[in-house]
């Protein structure tokens, strides 16, 4: 199954937006306007067209991996070096970014693309 057409397909429902403005490196939040209420229905609507269950706490997972919350983050909620190095191979996107200065955690969602959403599916 081509779990990036399932994403671009459910996004593309969602949203109202034509398929072929659905790219792969759009961002959830940013590039097509998801709300929490929408992403709920977007992990909803993905498992039942691929049969694979996800939850909102997976795409932390997903980001996080093998690293606990206190290794991914600081006190004052910035990425580790180590957060960044998993980061850097999980979301290739974010590369520039963390290599420009220390990045919040809690921005990292607003980064998630439709190819992050179709790998943490297949992970």
């Amino acid at each position: 199954m081509d779990l990036v057409l399932a994403v671009r397909q459910s996004i593309s429902r969602i949203t109202g937006l034509p398929g072929a403005q659905v790219h792969e490196d759009g961002r959830l939040l940013a590039d097509f306007a998801l709300d929490s209420i929408d992403l709920i229905e977007l992990l909803v609507e993905l498992e039942t067209s691929t049969g694979r269950r996800l939850s909102m706490s997976g795409f932390a997972d997903y980001m996080r991996g093998e690293l606990s919350q206190e290794e991914f983050a600081d006190a004052d909620g910035m990425v580790t070096p180590a957060a960044a190095k998993r980061l850097a191979r999980v979301m290739p996107q974010l590369r520039e970014q963390l290599a420009s200065g220390p990045v919040n955690s809690d921005a990292l969602l607003g980064w998630f693309t439709v190819a992050n959403l179709a790998a943490l599916l297949d992970s």
